[in-house]
């Protein structure tokens, strides 16, 4: 890498967040933070944000770089967001050609009440928390924000559905006789597969290893993610998710 310059590739298959939001929100940045790398912390995700921009590093570039290759773009919404020049003129105006584009998910999270809400075209989106509630509205913030995380997991799952049905289109010409989605529910190895497909040079079949390896990285992702779904249906309550998440490692 060149001192300066931008970081590495983010790896194919994982999933990035990009987070938006007006500096004035910094505290309850830190508290999204906080519930999200529940989620990072299990190699769910990977979360970016513009405090992890280092000295000598051209911001704008950076920026752009993770806000262009984002797989979902949080906007976390307050007055001060939406009158914030940068965040109004730069990043939502990006978020939302991606958005349009359908190269990313864009999930608006209200973090204060917002007067004219529904002016901005992120009002037609799907907002969180539950019934786009502000979430300083809310008596108990620590469920709030776990009603974002959970939701927020429900997007997660999707982008990771959407990895997986593009990897299984490339790798389905190369395998036409076989049932991906069997060999993958079944967390097959590569090397069975071998065993039953038709001989490639070495270099198409690094290619074709290269991509079972994401699809079997998804589906680890998503194991966890609808186990824990179901678990937080069943409770009817969305507590103790730190000790979920620990449970659920354990057991993949």
């Amino acid at each position: 890498m060149i001192y300066g310059m931008t970081g590495p590739a983010k790896p194919e298959g994982s999933v990035e967040i990009f987070c938006s939001y007006s500096h004035k929100d910094e505290a309850l940045r830190q508290e999204f933070e906080t519930y999200v790398n529940i989620l990072k912390q299990f190699g769910l995700i990977q979360l970016w944000t513009d405090q992890q921009i280092v000295p000598g590093q051209f911001w704008d570039k950076v920026i752009d770089e993770h806000l262009n290759r984002a797989d979902i773009i949080v906007l976390l919404i307050s007055p001060d967001f939406v009158t914030s020049e940068y965040c109004r003129g730069k990043e939502m105006a990006r978020a939302k050609e991606r958005a349009e584009r359908e190269e990313a998910f864009v999930v608006p999270i209200l973090l204060r009440p917002c007067p004219l809400l529904e002016r901005y075209w992120f009002a037609k989106l799907q907002m969180v928390p539950k019934d786009a509630r502000p979430l300083t509205l809310w008596s108990n913030r620590d469920e709030a924000w776990s009603d974002v995380t959970v939701r927020l997991n429900q997007t997660l799952e999707q982008v990771l559905r959407n990895i997986q049905a593009k990897v299984k289109a490339e790798l389905k010409p190369g395998l036409p006789h076989l049932d991906l989605d069997t060999l993958v529910r079944d967390q097959t190895s590569w090397q069975d597969v071998m065993t039953v497909s038709t001989p490639v040079d070495a270099k198409r079949q690094k290619e074709q290893m290269e991509r079972w390896r994401i699809l079997m990285h998804t589906q680890q992702r998503l194991g966890l993610i609808e186990e824990f779904a179901k678990r937080t249906a069943a409770d009817g309550d969305i507590k103790d998710l730190n000790e979920k998440f620990n449970d659920l490692l354990n057991r993949a």
